[in-house]
């Protein structure tokens, strides 16, 4: 395989397009967040963020490239744009400055100071009615940490893709054009809840692929982190239970229909 075509795969994430080259060229415009069509390889305009590249990302212009809001989120390289992705019908050539830190932009779901270090330093909610990031996900995030050498390494594999699909759930958020309100943001929280706890990621086991010690793991660390934080989970802990139930009712359904075995 020569050189390349394997340089022209690396390119492909993060692409950038010629009207947009001058706003992501230097380690000044690392952090510029913009609204860009990367290529042609996806359906519409999405916002992205200027980033410097490291092994997992190879571009044009020494190095730095956009890192779209589908990548950061969906882990694509192509295709249709999402809804939470998207910005304006045509290119902008505003960009503005983000004042967190770059890999807030690429949560890998190893620790929950991420709620803190950059939803929350990006949006500060914590003293509003509809906190979150403190209050309730690093809350429920550190009960899964205490808890975690119960689970089986099956479980373990799916707190560590759990965790990681929840923080990068809220990663369009950090690049949206229009800021969004501290409701917005608790409620774009809880929507994921059910999708990331049914299935992580492609390679992460799915909720119905864990035994049923592990599920009565997740129903404790619930439990205990409900219980410690009453007033703040409360919509939370609803809307967890009601993930859980949801994914345990449609694997019952399987189990029953043999579909599993088809």
């Amino acid at each position: 395989m020569s050189s390349k075509y394997l340089f022209s795969i690396a390119c492909f994430i993060c692409f950038t397009h010629e009207s947009h080259s001058s706003t992501c060229m230097s380690d000044n415009d690392v952090g510029n967040i913009g609204c860009v069509q990367i290529g042609s390889e996806f359906s519409h305009p999405q916002n992205a963020v200027c980033i410097k590249t490291t092994d997992e990302f190879m571009c044009r212009n020494a190095g730095y490239c956009w890192l779209s809001c589908v990548h950061a989120k969906y882990g694509r390289s192509k295709g249709h744009v999402p809804q939470d992705c998207r910005c304006k019908d045509k290119e902008s050539d505003t960009v503005r400055r983000s004042h967190i830190d770059i890999s807030c932009f690429r949560p890998d779901g190893k620790g929950c100071d991420w709620y803190v270090n950059c939803l929350e330093k990006f949006y500060p909610c914590e003293q509003d009615d509809n906190r979150y990031a403190i209050s309730y996900a690093k809350n429920y995030c550190e009960k899964y940490g205490a808890n975690y050498n119960a689970f089986s390494p099956t479980g373990k594999r799916w707190v560590d893709a759990t965790r990681k699909c929840l923080q990068r759930a809220l990663v369009p958020l950090l690049m949206k054009e229009d800021k969004p309100s501290c409701a917005e943001i608790k409620e774009t929280a809880f929507l994921s809840h059910a999708s990331c706890y049914a299935k992580p990621s492609s390679s992460a086991p799915s909720f119905c692929e864990l035994s049923g010690e592990d599920v009565s793991e997740i129903t404790k660390t619930i439990n205990s982190a409900f219980f410690s934080a009453f007033g703040d989970s409360i919509v939370g802990f609803s809307s967890d239970y009601w993930a859980v139930y949801t994914v345990s009712s449609i694997h019952l359904y399987h189990s029953r229909n043999g579909l599993y075995n088809r």
